[in-house]
């Protein structure tokens, strides 16, 4: 079953943290399918695996408004030379930086931000082990809550990563699993 874009929004209406389980090949899809719908309140959207540009580029491409969108980028500083911030983005060091990712994710969480999306535990699990991959999700579902805020948190779907997902799913609300 894939969450459409009307089902994101009703999902997140009952539930404020999700963990999204996503088969690889449905991945971009459902990414630019949620952003296009989520996009329309303040979003906090963080990313491991793809720069603050080519995300920002690809969502323009696909008449999404990133207006409303500030992203925390921890992969562009591991590639090229950028400043701590520009506009519309917070830079991370490194995808391994959990507590300079926590600390950008607070900043913007505390300017009324309606949605958290991170993009993504699969890439997270990458860079850290899964204890402290878990304890990090665990502490952004709570720092997102304290703000009153949503998460959407993307996986994708392996049998590698079943065990930590599982326990990564213990910190939300809910596990949505697509594909059943």
């Amino acid at each position: 079953m894939l969450v459409t874009k009307l089902e994101i929004l009703r999902e997140l209406e009952q539930d404020d943290a999700l963990l999204l389980l996503i088969p690889s090949n449905e991945y971009n899809s459902v990414v630019l399918e949620n952003i296009r719908q989520l996009a329309k309140e303040p979003v906090c959207y963080v990313t491991l695996n793809k720069t603050f540009a080519s995300l920002k580029e690809t969502f323009e491409q696909n008449d999404i408004n990133t207006k409303n969108i500030v992203f925390v980028d921890a992969i562009s500083q591991n590639i090229k030379k950028v400043p701590k911030q520009t506009k519309g983005c917070y830079y991370v060091s490194a995808p391994n930086a959990l507590t300079e990712m926590a600390i950008a994710i607070v900043k913007v969480l505390r300017h009324n931000f309606k949605y958290l999306v991170f993009d993504s535990i699969s890439s997270l699990l990458v860079y850290q082990k899964n204890a402290p991959a878990a304890k990090f999700t665990s502490s952004i579902v709570n720092n997102t809550k304290a703000n009153k805020a949503k998460a959407v948190f993307y996986a994708i779907k392996s049998a590698e990563h079943e065990k930590i997902l599982n326990d990564i799913g213990m910190f939300v609300d809910r596990v949505v699993d697509l594909s059943k």
